[in-house]
């Protein structure tokens, strides 16, 4: 047990976070049992085999009852606490999960902090120690329990009621804007209202801890609230608006373009929306055709490209995309004119206009400009 002591010991001296390993401290803490006891944890929290055993299940293993396998883990917890080393191993861990809450805003999701410490370890495993640690034996961090945040740890209520007000107010934010926001644009706009202008100081402990970085704290937040969501993108909204949680294609879709800014092939779309990771499922070609066809916030522009119809875009075939622009005309227009709008709103080439006015008897040729019949 000496080794593991020394190394977790000598990782806090020598450089911060990137050393210390949950995973070995683990051990170290695990080292102050008896084998059985040191099981019995192993197999309850899934320091084994990533996956937590029931209390029944572990008893099948070992011969014996339910009763007996609770009475064993809470005696094993408690003779670690009473380790005359225990301190000495869980020190390390102590201070940089705090730390790191602090840099957070005093609050995170666990899988956050794990993703922030586990440099060179694999994660699951990683998160299954930290969580193991900082649930059982870290007493300055508790597990959040507020209606308006998922689950997550936090230092003290004063930072769990600052993130409560905060998310109130972002909450605010994006109801007024009534859709998809990105998160920097979040974030000055927080910095605009009233309520961040006089607490500001409430942010100052965090602040110092994490160099002045304000919108760590708020990602931080944000990531934790259990009624506001974001986009692959970064763009935050409400979790029961379809934008945010994007079951059907269509909503991928809408989501790729309106975050693109520009008319796609709807090839192209299919490859971004399988990039962008919405869920497991991938994005076929076919379907996404039919799905661009049969709604209406989509409007094809060209050969199997298609843009969204908020842009400006109208539907429709290249001789209606004329006729509206005549309508809207005060006097007729040249064909050079006629032809510069049309490619405004319609990826096609020049002889395609042209043959839509030469053919279609809704335009009337005058010199060398068209009208409306």
């Amino acid at each position: 047990m000496s080794d593991i002591l020394d190394k977790v010991m000598s990782s806090q001296e020598e450089a911060g976070k990137s050393n210390i390993s949950m995973i070995e401290i683990v051990n170290a803490l695990l080292a102050l049992l008896r084998v059985r006891e040191a099981e019995i944890l192993r197999l309850r929290f899934g320091l084994f085999d990533n996956k937590k055993h029931t209390l029944e299940d572990i008893g099948k293993r070992m011969n014996l009852t339910r009763e007996r396998v609770r009475q064993l883990e809470k005696i094993a917890k408690e003779n670690i606490r009473g380790h005359k080393n225990f301190e000495n191993i869980i020190g390390p861990a102590k201070d940089i999960v705090t730390s790191t809450l602090h840099e957070h805003g005093g609050l995170a999701r666990k899988e956050k902090i794990a993703q922030v410490l586990a440099i060179n370890e694999e994660i699951k495993s990683y998160q299954q120690a930290l969580e193991f640690i900082v649930d059982n034996f870290i007493d300055e961090v508790k597990i959040i329990n507020h209606e308006i945040f998922d689950v997550g740890w936090y230092l003290h209520d004063d930072y769990l009621n600052l993130a409560a007000e905060v998310i109130k107010e972002l909450k605010q934010l994006i109801e007024q804007r009534n859709k998809l926001i990105k998160e920097d644009e979040l974030i000055d706009e927080f910095k605009k209202t009233n309520y961040y202008i006089n607490n500001q100081e409430r942010f100052g402990k965090a602040l110092e801890k994490n160099k002045g970085d304000l919108k760590k704290i708020l990602n931080s937040y944000l990531d934790l609230s259990s009624d506001l969501g974001r986009t692959p993108f970064m763009q935050w909204g409400k979790k029961d608006w379809r934008s945010v949680s994007p079951k059907r294609i269509n909503d991928k879709i809408y989501l790729i373009l309106d975050w693109y800014g520009k008319p796609m092939h709807f090839r192209d779309i299919g490859e971004k929306i399988n990039q962008a990771g919405f869920d497991k499922k991938m994005a076929n070609p076919a379907t996404i055709h039919n799905d661009l066809i049969s709604d209406e916030r989509f409007v094809l522009i060209g050969r199997g490209v298609y843009a969204l119809n908020e842009w400006g875009y109208k539907s429709g075939v290249v001789s209606d995309v004329v006729q509206e622009i005549l309508k809207k005309s005060a006097e007729p227009l040249t064909k050079e004119k006629i032809i510069e709008e049309v490619l405004k709103q319609r990826d096609v080439k020049a002889n395609t206009v042209i043959l839509a006015l030469n053919k279609d008897e809704r335009f009337v040729k005058e010199g060398d400009k068209y009208s409306l019949k």
